[in-house]
């Protein structure tokens, strides 16, 4: 959003009351049917936004470490999709890289009251 002048207050500072709420736009290509689509709904919901493109980027949309806890643990508990955190810090992109990603519907170690078997 561009403006002419900021707003200023009766001392002289910025009134940061008065500035309009940021708007987040996505410019990219939409998602892909299917997983992409599960996860843009996600990002949608909690960045509070209308759509996303494919390559947008999470912290550039307005997303925050907290709101990236929170993407993890919905879109794990949505599509039983798990990935990295710190490797989605590394690429923010929608989809994490494919290295880092299973899904947890599939996986006998991560599925609820699994027991885990550690090398002694």
């Amino acid at each position: 959003m561009r403006m002419d002048a900021l707003p200023v207050s009766g001392s002289g500072k910025i009134d940061r009351r008065t500035l309009p709420a940021p708007v987040a736009q996505s410019v990219g290509e939409p998602p892909h049917p299917g997983l992409e689509a599960k996860i843009a709904a996600v990002w949608c919901a909690l960045l509070k936004i209308e759509r996303i493109g494919r390559d947008d980027d999470f912290f550039h949309l307005g997303g925050n470490s907290i709101l990236a806890m929170r993407m993890h643990a919905r879109v794990r508990a949505e599509t039983g999709l798990e990935f990295a955190l710190p490797a989605f810090y590394r690429a923010p992109s929608r989809i994490p890289p494919h290295r880092s990603m299973h899904s947890t519907r599939h996986c006998l170690r991560c599925r609820p009251g699994a027991r885990r078997r550690f090398a002694a």
